[in-house]
Parts: C-alpha cells; sequence; structure tokens
C-alpha cells in the first residue's frame, strides 16, 4: 500500500497566474508562454481555442488551468479559462521577508516598448522600467516600501496636509500599520 501511494502522481491543482503573452507555438504542442510576477509559464490549450489565443498575442492576459507534476506548465481547457486583461493586479506586498495581502489591488498599468517593461500605477505615483514582470514587480515593491517610509513611518508633524492625505491613502492599502 505505502508503495503505491509513493509510485501515484499527485493530483493536479487549479492555478491562475496574469502576464503578458511573449511566446507561441502553434504546432502539434499548442502552447504559449506568459510572463508573470512569479516568473515564465507555459500554458496548453487545446485546438479550439486556437485562434482565441492567437488573438491575445503580446497581450496582459489572466490565465485559469490545472497544473500537473511540472509546476510551471498549466493545461486551459475553456475560452473562460483565458481572459484579456487592462492591467495588472498588484495584490500583496513584502516588508522584507514579511508578506501582506492588500485591502485591495493596487492596479499596474503595463506598457512594452523597446524591449522593456514601463510598469505604473498614478494613484501612488508608481514607475518602474524592467526587462521582466517578476522584476518590474519586485522594483514596484521597493518602491512602495520607500514610500510606506517616507509617508507612514514619518511623524506627521513633519509631512504637509498633502503629504498626509497620501500617507492616509497608503495606510488604507493595509488593515494596520507595518
Amino acid at each position: 500500500i505505502i508503495k503505491n501511494a509513493l509510485i501515484r502522481p499527485p493530483k493536479p491543482t487549479e492555478k491562475t497566474i496574469s502576464g503578458r503573452m511573449v511566446e507561441l507555438s502553434v504546432d502539434r504542442k499548442r502552447q504559449f508562454v506568459i510572463d508573470t510576477p512569479e516568473g515564465k509559464y507555459t500554458c496548453r490549450y487545446p485546438l479550439e481555442l486556437e485562434e482565441f489565443v492567437i488573438r491575445r498575442i503580446k497581450q496582459l492576459v489572466s490565465v485559469s488551468g490545472s497544473i500537473g507534476t511540472a509546476a510551471r506548465i498549466i493545461n486551459i481547457e475553456s475560452e473562460m479559462a483565458f481572459k484579456p486583461l487592462k492591467s495588472l493586479p498588484l495584490t500583496h506586498i513584502r516588508f522584507d521577508e514579511d508578506i501582506r495581502k492588500l485591502r485591495y489591488p493596487i492596479e499596474l498599468e503595463v506598457e512594452f516598448e523597446n524591449d522593456e517593461y514601463i510598469l505604473y500605477n498614478n494613484e501612488f505615483n508608481l514607475l518602474v522600467t524592467s526587462g521582466n514582470l517578476k522584476d518590474g514587480v519586485e522594483r514596484i515593491n521597493d518602491e512602495l516600501k520607500l514610500l510606506w517610509l517616507d509617508y507612514v513611518e514619518e511623524e506627521t508633524g513633519n509631512l504637509t496636509e498633502g503629504g498626509i492625505v497620501f500617507r492616509n491613502k497608503l495606510r488604507s492599502l493595509l488593515d494596520e500599520g507595518i
């Protein structure tokens, strides 16, 4: 019985990723690569989704599907599992080793120009450039940490009226201060 349990492959789990479709293969493999804040994922799709997938090349998308034994491969089954995105939602912030969930996502606008990503959010005055989304989101996180230190950790007496308003906006991202 123990031997059979060790041989049995793990059951596929569901995962949703968001990122930019950067590569597409329409041969027998029928797969595409998405550059995400976690790194690159390969997504496999059925023949009936081919035209739908082709229309999304170089665009921001959200993909849901099952992950089997290979951790970076997602199998999508239907058009509903593959959605275009207008922006990339940032849902967590890292303070050193502490990862905190945001009360509401920060919507990052993403542009791609001259082989570089431009990620920005006007509400929080965030702007970075990067060669991939993983590095770009890490840089956005660093910008948010600096803003937190400059506004939330600062004495309110040292802030202007506008600085206090911005401080409160930053604090609203989390349930309480760090």
